[in-house]
């Protein structure tokens, strides 16, 4: 269970901060304190699972999260938000 939770928590991180990069360059000043409460929410939890199980083998559902959580910023952005590729 703790691989699940890291794994929908590194997605989480990284999509917000992909998306907090893309509300920094299009000075969308009123929606970056909510992603970076959670960004910092997503964070803890993570360093916290980390501290308390200590199991290298945590790497794979990080990784794993986090690039699907990037994946899905670049969709979001590309669809949601009528950009395409610059």
């Amino acid at each position: 269970m703790v691989y699940l939770g890291v794994f929908a928590a590194s997605f989480g991180y990284v999509f917000l901060k992909a998306a907090q990069q893309h509300n920094v360059l299009k000075y969308r000043y009123g929606v970056v304190w909510p992603f970076s409460l959670g960004m910092a929410a997503t964070e803890v939890f993570i360093v916290s699972q980390i501290a308390i199980h200590l199991d290298p083998m945590l790497v794979i559902p990080m990784g794993i999260g986090g690039a699907l959580g990037s994946n899905a910023a670049m969709y979001m952005n590309q669809r949601w938000m009528g950009e395409g590729n610059d």
